[in-house]
């Protein structure tokens, strides 16, 4: 898991005791200003979990003031994982599921902002780096010089082995903007799929999926046990599943149809039928007779405290999923 700095922006002008370089805009900056190992070894596959790992000894932070790297092993890793799932997946409980959660929050001293990246894999979730402060300027290796060409009857290409440091101003950006880029090499058989993307507020509700195995007959889940909403202790917001308003759940019957607020009803032809008590949060699924397979229904719900209340602190989309096993053994 690595955070890396902005583009280098127009040309770089950088002279080294050889010769004056100057690098177009887009071939430099972009350094890496944070790094995480997170257990997993590509000769050894997965680390013993009792071990101390490359987990916590394989991160490294760049020192923005002298350009260097320094290690980084905070907060500690104790159940190690490989960052690629290995396999497609579908539900959350599945061992292969990943979700990568970044969090920003206003940096109020120095301006700016901080980052946090919990990465979930399976139902565990693991904080990997935490309350990183994006710098607005650094000293760092520019590894961008291009390589000096040297003729003759066999020519030959001399790579920089010690670069030199430069400067990187990183403008904090005033509007939040999110890109994507994959690259898996022409060596490795990985598949990169993005999808299920969430932007929330800070402090927004939090809603998770929710998994369950049943057999046969009428069931009652409760869904909300694992999501949280905030609310202000102080001046410090905290969250707990008690801050939900219980009565601003809504049902959706999948990610574009919502049945809207006070509506806690839907039934499925051939499925079944939802009923969600605003009461006690309790969800009660009555199966059609003979259904298989999964049934699935979404929903999403806020805080009942201000200012969370407002609309967009509400919580991205959760799904409840009812899987019927065999009746038979």
């Amino acid at each position: 898991m690595t955070i890396r700095g902005a583009a280098g922006r127009g040309e770089k002008v950088i002279t080294t005791s050889l010769k004056t370089h100057r690098i177009a805009e887009g071939r430099w900056g972009y350094p890496v200003l944070i790094t995480r190992h997170t257990g997993w070894d590509e000769k050894t596959g997965l680390e013993d979990p009792n071990s101390d790992g490359l987990r916590n000894k394989a991160g490294f932070m760049l020192n923005t003031q002298t350009g260097m790297y320094e290690q980084y092993v905070v907060p500690r890793i104790d159940n190690p994982f490989c960052i690629a799932g290995g396999k497609l997946f579908y539900h959350s409980d599945e061992s292969a599921y990943r979700k990568a959660i970044i969090a920003l929050e206003p940096n109020t001293i120095g301006g700016g902002f901080r980052i946090t990246v919990t990465i979930q894999h399976g139902t565990e979730k693991t904080v990997v780096i935490e309350n990183y402060t994006y710098p607005s300027s650094l000293l760092y290796t520019e590894n961008g010089i291009p390589a000096q060409f040297i003729p003759g009857e066999y020519p030959t290409i001399t790579y920089y082995s010690n670069p030199p440091q430069t400067e990187l101003a990183l403008k904090t950006p005033e509007k939040l903007a999110i890109g994507f880029m994959a690259s898996t090499g022409q060596l490795t058989s990985y598949t990169n799929i993005i999808r299920n993307l969430r932007i929330t507020p800070l402090y927004g509700a939090n809603a998770e999926d929710d998994i369950y195995n049943h057999r046969r007959g009428p069931v009652i889940v409760r869904p909300l046990d694992n999501d949280v909403a905030y609310r202000l202790v102080g001046n410090q917001p905290g969250a707990s599943k008690d801050n939900l308003d219980l009565t601003s759940f809504r049902i959706w019957t999948d990610e574009k149809h919502c049945l809207g607020d006070g509506q806690f009803e839907h039934e499925e032809k051939g499925v079944g039928k939802w009923k969600y008590n605003p009461e006690s949060g309790e969800m009660t699924f009555f199966p059609a007779k003979d259904v298989g397979g999964e049934a699935v229904i979404w929903y999403d719900i806020k805080s009942i405290h201000s200012p969370y209340v407002a609309e967009k602190y509400r919580s991205s989309l959760a799904k409840i999923v009812i899987n019927f096993t065999d009746d038979e053994g």
